[in-house]
């Protein structure tokens, strides 16, 4: 687990994407999109967003805001800053990125 600082706060994420969180995610991103024409419309814009919702509360293991434990739900949204959630959304990317290919020796 690695535990990231937020303005009012700390929050404490996995170190791994589980595989449920991650089909929940794609399915999320994609659910407004429709193949027609051999080709993919989207009919919905905010998929995305929902689907980082859906990410950072899956992510989170803990949350301290104000000195105070809080549950991981979507109540926590209204609890910290558009920065801090952008900073964790960042870091959540760090810890599911792909791993770098490895030089040959």
């Amino acid at each position: 687990m690695q535990t990231l600082k937020i303005s009012n706060g700390e929050i404490t994420l996995k170190d791994f994407l589980p595989h449920d969180l991650y089909t929940k995610v794609k399915a999320e991103l994609f659910a407004g999109a429709k193949f027609k024409d051999g080709k993919y419309e989207i009919d919905d814009c905010t998929g995305g967003q929902r689907a980082d919702n859906i990410l950072v509360l899956g992510m989170i293991e803990a949350a301290i805001i104000n000195g105070n434990d809080v549950s991981v739900d979507e109540s926590l949204f209204s609890k910290i800053s558009q920065p801090s959630f952008e900073k964790i959304i960042a870091k959540i990317n760090e810890i599911t990125a792909a791993e770098p290919d490895k030089k040959k020796s």
